[in-house]
């Protein structure tokens, strides 16, 4: 799993969990170079998931972007928090 512009979260994450508290959810894919609704994208929501609990994130935030309301994608945010993180 890479990031946006070619960054590994998941062994930043692992390199500096000491330093790190809250982890950033964005849907992006990659293929289509956009965003989308977390949940639909590249993401590894399961390896996300088991990252922020084994290094004890405090907090997990999902931004909305793009689309015509945003406000629309937080049902679907709330079930992938629910199912993944446990939230």
């Amino acid at each position: 799993m890479g990031g946006r512009h070619g960054c590994r979260p998941l062994a930043l994450l692992s390199r500096h969990a000491d330093r790190i508290d809250l982890v950033h959810l964005k849907g992006y894919d990659g293929a289509a170079g956009t965003t989308v609704p977390v949940g639909e994208g590249d993401l590894d929501l399961s390896a996300v998931a088991r990252a922020a609990r084994d290094h004890g994130v405090d907090w997990v935030i999902y931004e909305a972007e793009g689309g015509a309301d945003t406000y629309d994608t937080l049902d679907a945010a709330a079930e992938v928090g629910a199912a993944y993180f446990g939230l």
